[in-house]
């Protein structure tokens, strides 16, 4: 994901009902970019992440960023991960 002269490479994420945990690395003058979290469903809808975004961890290793959802959501009815301007398909695992 780029916005202006930034570059964010996603390293790492977890998805749980609670939240979206990621660890990225920033190339650019802002450590701290701020980036839309949100769950498309399976029916279209979108669960956007509450306002406030945590995001700690330095330059050199990476930085983690969380947010939580207002209320547990039901990951079965989840498809994508919307990060920034990228749709990050969910894989379901097999029963």
């Amino acid at each position: 994901m780029t916005e202006g002269q930034k570059t964010m490479t996603l390293l790492s994420m977890s998805v749980s009902p609670l939240g979206i945990w990621w660890k990225y690395r920033l190339d650019g003058e802002d450590p701290w970019l701020q980036v839309r979290m949100a769950l498309r469903m399976k029916d279209g809808s979108e669960m956007e992440a509450a306002p406030g975004q945590l995001t700690m961890g330095d330059m050199g290793s990476g930085c983690t960023a969380a947010v939580s959802f207002e209320k547990p959501v039901d990951l079965s009815q989840a498809a994508a991960v919307l990060w920034g301007d990228a749709e990050i398909p969910l894989g379901q695992p097999e029963p």
